[in-house]
């Protein structure tokens, strides 16, 4: 072989080494995110719940914002120890 050769055979090699770590790069990251996603994704989506599951009901089954009870009726929710989505 000549120079010519084997400099245009080391040029392919390298173009075909370069793919290869690139691709193998990408498999990588999508197993990592494959895995978080199947660790971490579930528990997120799974405590996500809506800002009416968490507001006190009135007695007609409406959600009431906590800005408009006083100051006496948070006071007694806190105190008997009932949580938000258990309603008045």
């Amino acid at each position: 072989m000549n120079l010519a050769q084997r400099h245009s055979r080391s040029s392919i090699m390298a173009t075909i080494f370069f793919g290869s770590t690139v691709f193998a790069v990408l498999c990588l990251a999508t197993l990592l995110f494959t895995v978080f996603n199947q660790t971490a994704g579930y528990v997120l989506l799974e405590y996500t719940t809506a800002k009416a599951d968490v507001l006190p009901l009135d007695a007609n089954g409406v959600p009431v914002p906590l800005e408009s009870l006083d100051a006496s009726a948070l006071n007694s929710r806190r105190q008997s120890g009932r949580s938000p989505t258990q309603g008045n």
